[in-house]
């Protein structure tokens, strides 16, 4: 489900910070579970919240767009525990070194 161009492991190095872009929908079952708290706490990354939709009253799924900084690596694991909860990623950039 991810629509993404391949990632370019030649830049940037891989002990430099990374920051990427992520949309998808959190399913209203996951409602309860803090996933973005843990996106930061579990994988220590600097989350930005660029967008939100949310359904009234909590009813339906959220959409949400997020900017992850940190390393590759914890961007990666990050990631793949999202894909364990079967959240849907509509869209993903590829990663860019930050400043």
């Amino acid at each position: 489900m991810i629509e993404s161009q391949k990632i370019q492991l030649s830049s940037p190095k891989a002990d430099e910070p990374v920051k990427t872009r992520i949309q998808f929908k959190i399913p209203q079952t996951y409602h309860q579970e803090p996933i973005i708290y843990n996106l930061i706490s579990d994988y220590e990354l600097r989350v930005n919240l660029r967008s939100a939709i949310l359904g009234k009253d909590g009813l339906g799924g959220g959409c949400f767009d997020l900017e992850l900084r940190g390393y590759q690596q914890q961007i990666e694991c990050a990631l793949n525990y999202l894909s364990q909860l079967n959240v849907e990623i509509w869209h993903r950039e590829d990663y860019e070194a930050t400043s």
